[in-house]
């Protein structure tokens, strides 16, 4: 169906009755201490209700606006990222233009820049709701500083950062981050283009046969020697020591084992950014059984993950992993003698999969 403009002559009647109801039922509803003070729900109203510049306000609410648009400081003072966007649009909407200076320069305060991930603003929230989430504030962001090109084009990086590395579901905070980049995005004019990129002597061409701006990714997998292979960590590290399960001591390489004794590995993963399906794979030397050969879904107090074992590995497949350090263990049974390379670990994110980290396994004795 047709969709009406805010300034439809059939639409704007029905809209300034249900805008005035609405009005009266928050004046009638909200404490007149709330009121001089400026709270949260003060905040919020407003910021919703200056969307609808057109329709005029009421003398009640006229005066609450007055009073918020003449002490805006005493509005935002100790509330959180979120909070003062929400003001920060209201009073761009009302033309507030000497308000909103002071309210900006509190803003860029909070503001982090890095060259690869962009600039956002740690801790935008102090809580998640449908009217609160980090993804939901840096879309207002985006629009508050739309003449700041340093902070506009850093904040577009980073929703280009998190795209690349997280999974965004159909939620309103993905409705608000797209609005954002359309509405203070600029027209681009695209030309089909190619780019070549050459790499251990083989050319690779990447042509973009539309009038599409495309956002492209080319990932090259090899095989290799993984005795060769050197560690590495690029986004996610993976480290892994092991111990024995009787009294937590740490097992080096010449340390000797014996059959039938418990052990257990300890993986320290590291990661700097919120991914979305991060795999781990750990090979295990051929002398350990787990002690729980079962897959299953498994969790500590910093991630969940999906655990699978394998015949020479157990592979961990984690749906959502913050950033930050995380603590799994596997406990194994040695089962028989000899010396045994402990083989390989590897993480990598599947979303992106140029994120990950590798380390070489040492050797294991066991005798009787």
């Amino acid at each position: 169906k047709r969709v009406l403009s805010h300034y439809d002559e059939l639409l704007l009647p029905v809209v300034s009755k249900a805008i005035h109801y609405t009005d009266s039922l928050f004046i009638k509803n909200t404490s007149r201490e709330e009121l001089l003070r400026l709270g949260r729900n003060v905040n919020l109203y407003f910021y919703v209700r200056s969307a609808f510049t057109h329709v005029a306000y009421g003398p009640e609410i006229a005066q609450v606006a007055a009073h918020l648009a003449q002490n805006p400081a005493q509005a935002w003072k100790g509330a959180s990222v979120m909070e003062k966007a929400y003001l920060a649009v209201t009073l761009q909407r009302w033309g507030e233009v000497q308000a909103l200076k002071p309210l900006l320069a509190s803003l860029r305060e909070f503001a982090v820049c890095d060259k690869e991930a962009g600039c956002y603003f740690p801790n935008a929230v102090s809580h998640t709701d449908p009217m609160s989430s980090s993804m939901k504030a840096h879309a207002l962001l985006l629009r508050i500083f739309a003449e700041d090109s340093i902070l506009h084009e850093g904040i577009i990086r980073w929703f280009l950062d998190n795209k690349q590395n997280n999974l965004w579901t159909s939620r309103t905070e993905t409705s608000d981050v797209i609005h954002a980049l359309l509405y203070s995005g600029e027209s681009v004019a695209v030309n089909p283009v190619q780019y070549e990129v050459v790499h251990r002597g083989t050319t690779y061409t990447v042509r973009n046969r539309t009038e599409t701006l495309l956002y492209v990714t080319l990932y090259e997998h090899i095989t290799e020697d993984l005795s060769t292979a050197l560690p590495y960590a690029n986004g996610l590290e993976i480290t892994r020591t092991w111990h024995r399960t009787t009294d937590q001591s740490l097992i080096g390489e010449e340390d000797i084992l014996r059959p039938g004794e418990q052990i257990f590995a300890r993986y320290l993963l590291n990661n700097n950014k919120d991914r979305s399906f991060v795999h781990l794979k750990a090979s295990r030397p051929a002398c350990l059984m787990p002690v729980t050969e079962t897959s299953g879904y498994h969790g500590s107090l910093t991630c969940f993950w999906f655990r699978e074992v394998k015949q020479a590995s157990t592979q961990y497949f984690f749906q959502n992993l913050t950033a930050g350090e995380h603590k799994l263990e596997e406990h194994f049974i040695v089962t028989q003698q000899g010396s045994f390379h402990q083989g390989s670990i590897k993480v990598q994110s599947l979303y992106a999969p140029q994120y990950a980290g590798f380390s070489l396994g040492e050797k294991m004795l066991v005798k009787e």
